[in-house]
């Protein structure tokens, strides 16, 4: 055995080199931070667990994820609260029938790839024929181009974020 194998021997009865119970003490701690994991972003778009969680607003069960959006409110302690909706539109008319929430982010999900994005950037198609879980006929995109194809596929308009928002 080598001089450096017997000073990183972990298993010796005096309870190993101070190299091998640095060794031991590192793999603790990259295990715990593996296994706990990092802290989540309170700002982050909230879970959702289709055909289990309900609408903030209706209290529908969120089925369709096309569909779902979400905000993050200031809560009576300050701390970040979830806003979940089963419908694009259903949020906005939440958050227009109460204007004492502080809204600190807006989430939709693109039509297209489900992903969540911020609906302040978002380009949304209203349209009659599209049918939406509270029929308000609204879909989010991240991409302006692949609405305008949308829209003229189900004939609908090409709207921003502050022409759902209003006033």
């Amino acid at each position: 055995m080598s001089r450096l194998e017997r000073r990183c021997k972990v298993g010796s009865p005096a309870g190993g080199s101070a190299i091998g119970r640095r060794l031991i003490a590192l793999s603790a701690v990259a295990w715990l931070v593996v296994g706990c994991g990092a802290p989540s972003d309170p700002l982050a778009p909230p879970a959702i667990v289709y055909g289990e969680d309900v609408c903030d607003a209706c209290g529908m069960i969120i089925s369709d994820e096309r569909f779902a959006a979400a905000t993050i409110v200031a809560g009576p302690d300050g701390e970040p609260e979830p806003r979940r909706f089963d419908d694009v539109g259903e949020m906005f008319e939440y958050h227009a029938d109460h204007p004492e929430l502080a809204v600190e982010r807006w989430y939709v999900h693109d039509h297209a790839s489900l992903a969540w994005i911020d609906a302040d950037q978002a380009t949304f198609v209203r349209a009659k024929s599209l049918s939406t879980p509270m029929g308000f006929g609204v879909a989010a995109f991240a991409d302006r181009a692949a609405a305008e194809a949308f829209a003229g596929e189900v004939d609908g308009t090409v709207e921003t974020f502050e022409d759902l928002r209003g006033p």
